[in-house]
């Protein structure tokens, strides 16, 4: 069986054979056709009310900076460092600014890696 879904997040999978069934959730990284090696990126909580993590996996250390814009272009947030090979989480506060969508733009070494719609309520 093939599972398609529109956006990235958790879902819940459910197998039945014969009287068998099996609950499990599963996460769904979307990609988007950009140049993304060497860094895997997953949000979560994503619509989210004040904050929502950022959930960075390097391959190798690299220099990242990330932008949230709003949809006028302005940017309300940014954070860059030289982050070492692992996992990295960042924690994305937007509880001082309006609902709405916004979007994270994730760069390394000036090379534009993804772009996430984020929606806070």
């Amino acid at each position: 069986p093939t599972l398609s879904v529109s956006e990235s997040g958790i879902y819940w999978l459910q197998i039945t054979d014969a009287a068998c069934t099996a609950v499990d959730s599963i996460t769904i990284t979307q990609t988007n056709g950009l140049e993304n090696a060497g860094i895997g990126i997953i949000l979560y909580q994503n619509p989210f009310r004040d904050r929502t993590k950022l959930s960075l996996q390097f391959l190798e250390t690299a220099n990242c900076s990330i932008e949230i814009l709003d949809v006028s272009g302005k940017c309300h947030q940014r954070i860059s460092g030289i982050y070492t090979k692992g996992n990295t989480d960042i924690i994305i506060d937007l509880a001082d600014k309006s609902g709405g969508m916004y979007f994270l733009i994730v760069k390394s070494s000036g090379r534009l890696m993804n772009v996430i719609k984020l929606v806070k309520e």
